[in-house]
């Protein structure tokens, strides 16, 4: 069974391989979010991100900060006051991007940094081909995850961000020399 999850004998999922999933998480997230054409009427929660990067992109079209919103999210319409609010760096990329496209390719960034990450992670761990493919089916299509993205949790995104924010908080016995970890998200 060992040999069969940790390589033996110069048995490694490839650079190919690794290619080919990089090209799938991209075709399938582009299918997902249907290229940025997300019906944003389609649920509440779908509503509300459009209300959030909105006030976002009104800010910085502006210059002036949105104290509130048109409508209430969490019992509030102050934009500050709701924990749901997005206030990250790579926002600014709605200046010169449309709300759609922006959701869709801050989606491929965070999935393409999450197979980055796990390339490392198998590296890091030895992996043979069938424990590589079995841990990317885990983690790319996680139907819990996937779920809350598709009712419109956008910011579900951020757990495709584990395996490069601490690869080493799941390690659980460092003493063999094959590593085990716990399976997250």
């Amino acid at each position: 069974f060992r040999r069969v999850l940790f390589r033996s004998r110069g048995q490694r999922f490839g650079t190919l391989g690794w290619i080919v999933v990089g090209v799938l998480s991209v075709t399938a997230i582009g299918w997902f979010f249907r290229g940025g054409q997300i019906d944003w009427q389609d649920s509440r929660d779908w509503q509300k991100e459009w209300t959030y990067y909105e006030a976002v992109k009104e800010t910085l079209a502006t210059g002036r900060l949105p104290w509130h919103i048109n409508a209430a999210f969490h019992y509030t319409n102050k934009f500050f006051a709701n924990p749901e609010t997005v206030i990250a760096p790579h926002l600014v990329a709605l200046a010169v991007l449309g709300i759609p496209t922006f959701v869709f390719m801050q989606s491929l960034m965070v999935v393409a940094i999450g197979v980055l990450a796990s390339h490392a992670l198998a590296r890091e761990l030895d992996f043979g081909p069938v424990a590589t493919v079995a841990f990317l089916a885990l983690f790319l299509f996680n139907g819990y995850i996937l779920g809350h993205l598709g009712g419109g949790h956008l910011q579900w995104i951020s757990c495709f961000l584990y395996p490069a924010v601490d690869r080493k908080s799941t390690r659980l016995n460092s003493s063999h020399a094959n590593i085990s970890y716990a399976v997250f998200c």
